[in-house]
């Protein structure tokens, strides 16, 4: 992994039809942390009418301690002038800020950061970026490279929370929020049977982030007799006779082979739609590809299949295929967040010893059945065959 230089990188540049943004100033390899910043200022996502937020951005700008911070601010992109005319402040806030935390329970804490806004939009970027809470990066954000950079290419990142949204609802997304059509190669794609193949790809992945995902607490809904929590520690069980336990236990692996089968579908298995998956996968941002088609395998964000494999096959007591998807975690999280974020070393420690994290076993019967599977030797055995057996729920 590229550790972050402290030669510049990028530069912030006029670029036509779009105002600013940021272009590579030198070759980047994927990997590459190119910005860690603090942010300007954070607030409280409320509800408060317009000129009540506007009040309040105002506030917390003419607060800040230097006039050149101040004139920055202004000199950020406005997207609602037209708008909110009379209301500038959070003309400039809504355009700019992003969401940090709390969104889906109401207790949310957007920020702004003055450079990070000079990033712009791209639904197959080349850049990736994180908020940190906790750990050495805490209160930081950061941005990666994805996929080589080349010196003169704009560097981009996604706005989306969602990177898994087909065409026509992230073309929609766009201009009711951000007023702006994207051009990247992703979305340039003329209709036909490419831009099918990928849009039909996406669809089976946003359904399922719809279905299962709960947003940055990385929380994950799974159908009974599931708990809704998988990372909370496990609740004493409740003692039930042999024969209805053993038909809980039954529905439970039945459960969860349906839920490894949705998995594998949504999964870059090389054994699914091989003409578009070797096309993905050789561009895609786990393999920090380049080239001609980097933009569009840059799209295919897939952290989220990982996290929910890993989280049940730890449940379930599953070493073996827990130690290769926190392994797979593990390396997604240094590509896109940096090796020493939390969720990185978090992660790999899990890799080394899937046994010692605390939901290990947590729905096998109180930890007593323990899946004994063994992964296949990596050195003798094809790709296609290692991810037919990790996407198997056969051992279950």
């Amino acid at each position: 992994m590229a550790a972050t230089t402290p030669e510049p990188l990028w530069e912030v540049q006029r670029i036509p039809n779009k105002g600013y943004g940021v272009i590579a100033t030198a070759p980047i390899e994927p990997g590459t942390r190119i910005l860690v910043e603090k942010p300007l200022y954070t607030r409280p996502m409320t509800d408060d009418p317009i000129p009540r937020q506007n009040s309040i951005v105002e506030s917390l700008v003419q607060s800040l301690p230097g006039r050149a911070q101040r004139d920055a601010f202004h000199g950020l992109a406005s997207s609602f002038d037209v708008l909110y005319p009379d209301h500038p402040y959070y003309s400039i806030a809504t355009t700019n800020e992003v969401v940090l935390s709390g969104a889906q329970d109401g207790g949310g804490v957007s920020g702004l950061f003055l450079r990070w806004s000079r990033f712009n939009h791209a639904c197959a970027p080349s850049a990736y970026w994180a908020w940190h809470d906790e750990g050495a990066l805490k209160g930081a954000l950061t941005v990666h490279a994805i996929r080589r950079i080349q010196p003169g290419d704009e560097i981009s990142i996604s706005y989306f929370e969602n990177r898994v949204m087909p065409h026509d609802d992230r073309e929609r997304y766009l201009a009711e929020i951000y007023c702006f059509a994207c051009d990247c190669a992703l979305c340039s794609l003329a209709p036909g049977p490419w831009r099918d193949d990928v849009d039909e790809r996406l669809e089976r992945l946003a359904a399922f982030w719809r279905k299962y995902h709960l947003g940055e607490a990385n929380v994950f809904l799974i159908p009974p007799p599931l708990p809704t929590h998988l990372h909370d520690h496990p609740t004493k069980p409740t003692r039930s006779p042999p024969q209805q336990k053993q038909k809980q236990e039954t529905g439970l692996h039945k459960t969860s082979a349906a839920i490894c089968k949705i998995l594998k579908a949504a999964s870059p298995s090389v054994a699914k739609q091989p003409r578009l998956s070797s096309k993905l996968r050789k561009t895609s941002t786990e393999r920090g590809g380049g080239g001609e088609d980097g933009d569009i395998g840059g799209c295919i964000d897939i952290t989220f299949v990982y996290e929910i494999a890993l989280a049940l096959t730890l449940v379930l007591g599953d070493a073996a295929r827990a130690a290769v998807f926190a392994a797979r975690n593990q390396a997604r999280y240094a590509l896109t967040s940096g090796a020493d974020c939390v969720s990185a070393l978090r992660a790999g420690r899990c890799a080394r010893n899937p046994r010692a994290d605390r939901s290990f076993g947590a729905l096998s019967s109180g930890g007593k059945r323990i899946i004994r599977s063994k992964a296949p030797d990596v050195d003798e055995i094809e790709e296609e065959a290692f991810e037919e057996w990790l996407w198997s729920a056969e051992d279950w």
